[in-house]
C-alpha cells in the first residue's frame, strides 16, 4: 500500500508538472500570437496608410501636372494671339511708312534715317543704298552729299525686297547699319510686344 501511495504520488506531481508547463507554454503561445496579431495589424495598418499617401500624392501630382498643362496651353495661346497683335502692328507700321507724304517730308526722311546711321557706322565717308521707289526719288530730287561733316555717297543699285529707308556702310563695306523700315520696327519689336500685351489685357496701360 506504502509503495502504490508513493506511485500515485508520484504521478500526480509528474502530471501536474506537466499540466504547469503545458500551461505556460500556451500562456507564452498566446502571448506570441497576440504580439504576432498586433505586428500583422500594424504593419496593415502602416501599409494601408502608405498605400494612402502614395494614392493621395498621385492624385495630388496628377492635379498639379493637369493644372501646369492647363496653365502652358493657355500661356502658348496667350502668346500666339500676342505674336498675332505684334505682325498686325508691324504690318500697319510698315503700312504708314510707305505712305509718303509731301516730297519734302519725304526727302527729311530719308535724310534723318541716312544721318543716324552715318552716325552709328562712324566712318568719315559713308555709302547708301535705298530701296527702288527711295532710290528713283532721290534721283529725282537730289541727296546732300555730306551729313553732319560726313561724306556721303548713293550706290546705284538698290536694296531688294525693301519697303522703305536706308542701309547705310562705310566705302569698304565692312560696317553696315540697316536703317530700313523693317529693320527699324524689328529693333522695336519688343515694345510692340509690350503695346500688344496691353491690348490683352496682360499689363496695364500707362497713363
Amino acid at each position: 500500500m506504502a509503495i502504490e501511495g508513493n506511485i500515485q504520488d508520484l504521478a500526480d506531481r509528474v502530471v501536474a508538472k506537466a499540466r504547469a508547463e503545458a500551461d505556460a507554454r500556451l500562456s507564452r503561445a498566446h502571448r506570441a500570437a497576440e504580439h504576432d496579431f498586433r505586428a500583422a495589424g500594424d504593419l496593415a495598418e502602416s501599409r494601408k496608410q502608405a498605400a494612402e499617401s502614395a494614392a493621395a500624392a498621385a492624385v495630388e501630382n496628377r492635379r498639379r501636372s493637369a493644372l501646369a498643362e492647363l496653365a502652358l496651353r493657355e500661356r502658348r495661346a496667350v502668346m500666339a494671339e500676342q505674336e498675332s497683335v505684334v505682325d498686325s502692328l508691324f504690318a500697319e507700321a510698315l503700312r504708314r511708312l510707305r505712305e509718303h507724304g509731301s516730297d519734302d517730308e519725304r526727302k527729311a526722311l530719308l535724310i534723318a534715317l541716312a544721318g543716324e546711321g552715318a552716325a552709328t557706322v562712324g566712318a568719315r565717308a559713308v555709302r547708301l543704298r535705298f530701296a527702288a521707289n527711295d532710290l528713283e526719288f532721290v534721283r529725282r530730287t537730289g541727296f546732300p552729299g555730306e551729313l553732319d561733316g560726313i561724306a556721303v555717297s548713293v550706290e546705284d543699285a538698290p536694296l531688294a525686297a525693301s519697303a522703305g529707308g536706308v542701309q547705310v556702310s562705310d566705302e569698304a563695306g565692312r560696317v553696315i547699319f540697316d536703317n530700313t523700315f523693317k529693320a527699324r520696327l524689328e529693333r522695336r519689336k519688343d515694345a510692340l510686344r509690350s503695346r500688344a500685351a496691353e491690348s490683352l489685357g496682360l499689363l496695364e496701360k500707362k497713363e
